[in-house]
């Protein structure tokens, strides 16, 4: 059985844009980033606006292993890019 592509290519652009900084996410036209917790349930859109200087220069993937629920304090397991319309 042939693997799908849709599933392929949604798999390598989210390699892609874990290695990618946010400042250039934001060059891109995203605007946010949701984050959710597994343990509470909380969700939480974090405007680039927001971030500081040091912050838009991590990638998402280093971004995404220093972030903590301020709710329940775990780690958060869902990173979304977000664009505003």
């Amino acid at each position: 059985m042939r693997d799908d592509p849709d599933e392929a290519a949604k798999e390598l652009r989210r390699i892609i844009e874990a290695h990618m900084t946010l400042a250039k996410h934001a060059a891109h036209g995203h605007t946010h980033i949701e984050m959710h917790c597994p343990s509470c349930g909380k969700t939480a859109l974090m405007p680039f606006r927001l971030m500081s200087p040091e912050q838009l220069n991590l990638t998402l993937a280093d971004y995404e292993r220093q972030l903590r629920c301020d709710k329940c304090g775990m780690m958060l397991d869902t990173v979304t890019l977000w664009r505003e319309n």
